[in-house]
């Protein structure tokens, strides 16, 4: 086994039906189910999530494992947020009501872990011209889709930088290569403007 450099904790959470099983499947194995098609008998109930997915992703010469975990947000789930690293909110940009963001940010208070950063993604934006409609939306969060892997893997790079950069910073021991320090400083702004939503 490869010397891991870095592990971190990933929470995915969000409303039924917006794609938090797809989104994790599309990263993880590569692969796209659209599980928000199933049909489910009325009579019975089936959770598609609570899972715990394990992956390796290289980046910038390090291997960094990422423990992720699909939130189906339902009663019985027990989720203890003091070991989560980032948390990524998954909001279906064809539905308004999934957009209910502050049910979700408001739990950081229950628990000790208020570090933790919350990352805003819309869903499924093959389903709209995102450069024209829903820009409330499309130019505040992160667009990605689970359909055609669009921004998929560039979101998980984005946080999983600025973790690095947050601990190696923390500890006065830059070990970032250079070129990625300065990538994170560019995107600062980019991390202000979403945590702004978030706090």
């Amino acid at each position: 086994m490869n010397h891991i450099n870095y592990s971190f904790n990933i929470l995915i959470t969000g409303n039924k039906g917006v794609g938090k099983t797809s989104f994790i499947q599309r990263y993880t194995n590569k692969k796209y189910n659209n599980y928000s098609a199933i049909k489910i008998p009325s009579n019975n109930t089936i959770y598609l999530g609570d899972n715990f997915y394990d992956y390796i992703l290289y980046l910038d010469n390090y291997s960094i494992k990422l423990n992720i975990y699909d939130h189906y947000n339902n009663d019985d789930f027990v989720y203890n947020y003091n070991i989560t690293d980032a948390i990524i909110i998954i909001c279906d940009i064809t539905d308004e009501k999934s957009y209910n963001i502050e049910e979700y940010i408001n739990n950081k208070d229950l628990y000790s872990n208020n570090k933790v950063e919350y990352y805003i993604i819309n869903n499924k934006i093959d389903k709209i011209n995102f450069l024209n409609d829903k820009k409330e939306y499309t130019q505040k969060y992160h667009n990605v889709s689970t359909k055609t892997n669009y921004g998929i893997n560039t979101i998980f790079k984005i946080i999983v930088r600025k973790l690095i950069y947050d601990i190696d910073k923390t500890n006065n021991k830059i070990i970032i290569p250079e070129h990625i320090i300065n990538y994170n400083i560019k995107k600062l702004n980019f991390f202000e403007k979403i945590l702004k939503y978030c706090i």
